[in-house]
């Protein structure tokens, strides 16, 4: 059940990220929804789309689902979604009510510099495994909460409210596994939040070398002319600005006389 329905989510993104579908307007997006779920659903030989897409891809995470169905939310409560301004915009990076383009690519971020330790150690590549913890998660709980905190202070609350979902979600046991781990990561929310890690790290370094670079200019030059400080003209041109306005005083003399 959880594996179609992130399936169907999956579909309605990629549909609803199109910037044709984008321009519809709000009762015939509405419409359309209503139309693929339908459709998506709806068994052939025993075994619907989506069933066939959950037997190739397997489940995803209840972090990506909601995310996904936040994304596809927004594009049907947002009317001004349709507006050919912003039908071009990012899919996941969107500003909209129900979703805030700070907030998705921190968290993917976040979990995918989890997933550059998890999965390689899962896989074999030292004797700890850290994915058995996820069958008796007190300690993963633990440090969602604490991460969620840490992002409340820094002012990411829609990410603490994903994660809340996310909680509530392997409370219930929705998903058929067990294990924590499922719960909060898949291998496609991995590749993403490897892709932002890595983007991240690239705008840190390179506000880093430019930073220097700024500082080293200073140095170099000291003499630049800055208008925002009267301390920072050179002597230079101060001094030409006074032989100037003294040879003007001269010339107008001998005019007079």
């Amino acid at each position: 059940m959880f594996g179609s329905m992130t399936s169907t989510f999956i579909i309605l993104a990629v549909v609803f990220s199109l910037p044709p579908i984008k321009r519809l307007p709000l009762a015939w997006r509405w419409v359309l929804c209503i139309a693929l779920i339908y459709s998506l659903n709806m068994p052939l030989q025993n075994l619907s789309v989506t069933g066939y897409i959950t037997g190739v891809i397997g489940e995803l995470s209840l972090t990506s689902a909601t995310i996904l169905f936040l994304l596809i939310a927004s594009r049907l409560t947002d009317p001004h979604t349709g507006s050919t301004t912003d039908a071009t915009t990012d899919s996941i990076t969107t500003d909209s009510p129900l979703i805030d383009k700070r907030c998705i690519p921190h968290l993917a971020a976040s979990l995918g510099l989890v997933a550059l330790f998890l999965y390689p150690m899962a896989l074999g590549a030292t004797e700890y495994d850290p994915y058995a913890f996820g069958l008796q998660p007190q300690f993963l709980i633990l440090a969602t909460l604490a991460y969620s905190l840490s992002v409340i202070i820094l002012g990411y609350f829609p990410i603490a409210l994903l994660l809340s979902a996310v909680l509530v979600g392997y409370s219930f046991s929705i998903m058929e596994s067990q294990n924590f781990w499922d719960y909060l990561i898949d291998p496609f929310l991995a590749l993403y939040g490897v892709s932002c890690f890595l983007m991240q790290v690239y705008a840190a370094l390179r506000w880093v070398f430019s930073t220097r670079a700024n500082r080293a200019i200073e140095k170099s030059a000291p003499l630049i002319w800055r208008p925002q400080s009267n301390k920072s003209i050179p002597q230079n041109v101060e001094s030409t600005a006074t032989l100037t306005s003294a040879s003007k005083r001269i010339i107008n003399t001998e005019k007079v006389q």
